[in-house]
């Protein structure tokens, strides 16, 4: 007999009950088997579950701004989702961010500053066009929303710190990351150099304190060049561009065809 959705509910919230006792016990095997059942919960639940759930969801706009918010820099939905679910215990539907810039221009257009900050675009420093899939926070000074040819990586430098910073904190706090939160770390510890004890390879559970050094030393060298396209474009920008364009992006340029062409 198929559980009903009370059901589904219930045994969701044991599991996730479950899920923080193991991690405030740093038992990572139990913590990942809890959560591969909690996984199993969920997907079985479908999209009715998903649906009755929505009421007590946090917004989407909500989960997005506080994964930007620990991430420090404008970031796609696929790693704000996977934040989202290492840091506070459930990811974000894709489906809820998808529209989610959309309507928050068009609440910006009706209401204003007065539901900021709103999630806007990260924005290209040649057009400022919003980059495709890249999310921001209004409150960010522009020169952080702009993206210049250095943009992405000092970007992702940003990134790889403070969630590093973030784990080193929880340790220091006598917590345990999550399984998904150490592994989050592990895969960014990969991409960024200096950020391992040896030379004989990565290590399996990075230091936090190293990674949050060695990307904080690779932004450095990048920094000057990156600053003066940032500031040389968002200068350009606040002088050509209305505010809710730099929240949101410029339009799209329109290709107007000569008079001999049109019919």
């Amino acid at each position: 007999m198929t559980p009903s959705p009370e059901e589904q509910r219930a045994r969701a919230a044991e599991l996730r009950a479950a899920l923080r006792e193991a991690i405030r016990d740093r038992d990572r095997a139990l913590a990942a088997r809890v959560r591969r059942r909690l996984r199993a919960v969920e997907t079985a639940a479908g999209e009715g579950s998903d649906r009755s759930d929505a009421g007590r969801r946090p917004p989407a706009r909500d989960q997005v701004r506080r994964a930007l918010v620990l991430l420090g820099a404008p970031a796609a939905p696929k790693l704000l989702s996977t934040v989202h679910r290492a840091f506070f215990d459930e990811p974000i539907v894709p489906s809820r961010i998808a529209s989610l810039r959309r309507d928050e221009e068009r609440s910006f257009a009706a209401r204003g500053a007065a539901r900021a900050p709103y999630v806007c675009a990260a924005l290209t420093h040649d057009r400022f066009a919003p980059v495709r899939g890249l999310l921001a926070l209004s409150d960010w000074p522009l020169e952080r929303r702009i993206l210049g040819p250095l943009g992405p990586r000092v970007d992702h430098l940003t990134h790889v710190r403070n969630l590093a910073l973030r784990v080193r904190d929880i340790r220091a706090a006598g917590g345990t990351e999550s399984p998904a939160a150490a592994d989050l770390l592990r895969r960014f510890a990969l991409t960024v150099p200096g950020s391992h004890r040896t030379d004989d390879g990565p290590d399996p559970a990075p230091d936090p304190d190293l990674l949050a050094r060695a990307a904080e030393a690779e932004a450095r060298l990048h920094a000057a060049v990156d600053d003066r396209h940032r500031h040389t474009a968002a200068a350009r920008a606040r002088a050509q561009l209305p505010l809710d364009r730099q929240l949101f992006g410029a339009a799209p340029l329109q290709v107007i065809r000569p008079v001999t062409d049109l019919s």
